[in-house]
C-alpha cells in the first residue's frame, strides 16, 4: 500500500527534527490530534519503513557512519586527555609548586570531556549493561499496622520499636545482561 500525500509530508518533516507532535502539525493535521496523529503515523509499518529509508538516504549523504562517529568520539577521548599548560592572559604558562616545593607549569586536561568520550566508546563495545536483576531477600514492613510518629520523640520511639515483618519474597538469580 503506498503512502498518502500527507503521510509522505510527515516522513519529510519528521527527518527534520525527529519530533512527531511537529511533524504531524507541519503535515497538516490539527494541533489538538497532532500528538496522536504523530505517534500513530510512527508506529504505522509504511510510514516507519518510509522513515527509515529517508534516514539511510539522509546518512549516506552525509557520509555519516557508526566508524565516522565512533572515531570522532576516539578523536575527542585522545583531545581531552592530553595535558595543556595552563597559560595567563600574556600567553606566559603559569607556574605551581609541587609538593616538593619545586616550581613547575600547571597543566590541565578536560575530565568531564574524557570522561563522557570513554563513556560512549564504553557502551558501544557493551562494557556498561543497562540492565541489573538482583537476587537476594526483601522484608516489608507491615506499616498499617505501626501508628505514624507525629514529632521528633515519638519518631525516636517509633524508629526503636520492632516492626512487624511480612512474608519474605525471594528474588530470582541476576541474569548476563550485554556481557556483563
Amino acid at each position: 500500500m503506498a503512502l498518502t500525500p500527507r503521510q509522505k509530508r510527515f516522513v519529510t518533516e519528521f527527518i527534520i527534527d525527529l519530533n512527531a507532535t511537529a511533524a504531524a502539525k507541519r503535515s497538516g493535521y490539527s494541533e489538538k490530534s497532532a500528538y496522536c496523529q504523530g505517534q500513530r503515523l510512527t508506529k504505522h509499518a509504511e510510514v516507519a519503513l518510509a522513515i527509515a529509508e529517508a534516514q539511510e538516504d539522509r546518512r549516506k549523504a552525509s557520509e555519516i557512519s557508526a566508524e565516522y562517529v565512533l572515531g570522532r568520539i576516539h578523536e575527542v577521548l585522545e583531545r581531552c586527555t592530553q595535558h595543556r599548560p595552563v597559560l595567563d592572559k600574556s600567553g606566559q604558562p603559569v607556574m605551581v609548586e609541587t609538593p616538593s616545593g619545586d616550581m613547575a607549569p600547571a597543566y590541565e586536561f578536560d575530565a568531564a570531556g574524557a570522561a563522557k568520550a570513554a563513556e560512549l566508546l564504553g557502551k558501544h563495545i557493551g562494557l556498561f549493561p543497562n540492565k541489573t536483576n538482583w537476587q537476594g531477600q526483601l522484608t516489608v514492613v507491615n506499616e498499617a499496622a505501626v501508628p505514624r510518629p507525629q514529632g521528633y520523640d515519638d519518631w525516636l520511639r517509633y524508629q526503636q520499636q520492632p516492626h512487624e515483618s511480612a512474608q519474605v519474597i525471594a528474588l530470582p538469580a541476576p541474569e548476563k545482561v550485554n556481557g556483563s
